[in-house]
């Protein structure tokens, strides 16, 4: 992505607490926090079952957040996540990768040998 495209907003630990609390009672959506032996908190992954916009009988994953701070708690989210979803009718699963991170390219990677397919580009502009 070229230069100035992207605005780094940064991040607001009360607003994601928010954000996530606001979604984990929605019976469309799914919120799982992974936590190491000590109960310290290292990763998370909140997600949306929904209709495909088109075609309403087919439902997906959209996935709004994904985090990780400790080596394998992606894929264990994504495969529980991917489980749940399952139960719930859902068909796909679409993530999203922010290019602009330093982990892009091993997300990218994990994401490609695991089944997933680079589908769609996110296009942003500054305004």
């Amino acid at each position: 992505m070229a230069a100035g495209a992207y605005i780094d907003i940064g991040f607001n630990d009360d607003d994601f607490i928010e954000f996530a609390s606001s979604i984990m009672n929605r019976p469309d959506s799914l919120v799982l926090v992974a936590e190491k032996e000590d109960g310290r908190v290292c990763g998370g992954i909140g997600i949306f079952v929904v209709p495909f916009y088109f075609n309403r009988a087919h439902t997906f994953i959209q996935e709004v957040f994904l985090w990780t701070d400790y080596p394998g708690t992606g894929h264990l989210l994504t495969r529980q996540v991917e489980r749940l979803a399952k139960a719930k009718g859902a068909k796909q699963i679409m993530i999203t990768l922010n290019t602009n991170t330093k982990r892009y390219a091993r997300a990218s990677q994990y994401l490609s040998t695991n089944g997933y397919k680079h589908n769609e580009s996110i296009y942003m502009r500054v305004l």
